[in-house]
């Protein structure tokens, strides 16, 4: 008897994991398409409908003006997250160093920079600066300036 009972427990708690893991899942799509607050209005009715009829009548009026409110504010979530989106690839774009051009000079003019990556070191580079070298680091967020060492004379 006593396995009997320790078996059920041990399926209802996976199948219990198991939707938790669903629900997560579920969770997880609705939040990167941005869609929570239309999805939770529109099961809401749903389910006032399926069990109250709620909506019967001329009270359809508010679902539509209920989803249309909804519909609003997804469509407001999707504009501030590409407008980010597009600020943060102009940062980028703006920090990207060109390309290290060599020169045979020792030293570059003084109004001139060289930019150098950092060999085994992907997300660094310098600039050389003709009284000092300035190390940076890429990021996702934009390049952010590590230290400047000055050369000798």
């Amino acid at each position: 008897m006593r396995a009997i009972g320790k078996f059920f427990k041990t399926v209802f708690s996976g199948a219990a994991h198991l939707l938790a893991l669903c629900c997560k899942i579920a969770y997880n799509i609705l939040r990167a398409l941005k869609i929570r607050i239309l999805t939770l209005y529109l099961a809401a009715c749903g389910a006032a409908q399926l069990f109250f009829n709620a909506f019967a009548g001329g009270k359809v009026v508010w679902f539509w003006t209920g989803a249309a409110l909804c519909f609003g504010v997804t469509v407001a979530a999707w504009s501030v997250f590409f407008l980010k989106r597009r600020r943060v690839k102009e940062r980028k774009r703006e920090h990207t160093p060109p390309d290290p051009m060599p020169s045979e000079e020792d030293a570059p003019p003084v109004d001139e920079v060289r930019y150098f990556t950092v060999k085994g070191h992907e997300n660094f580079y310098f600039a050389e600066y003709a009284d000092r070298y300035e190390l940076y680091e890429k990021r996702h967020d934009g390049d952010h300036y590590i230290q400047t060492d000055y050369k000798r004379e």
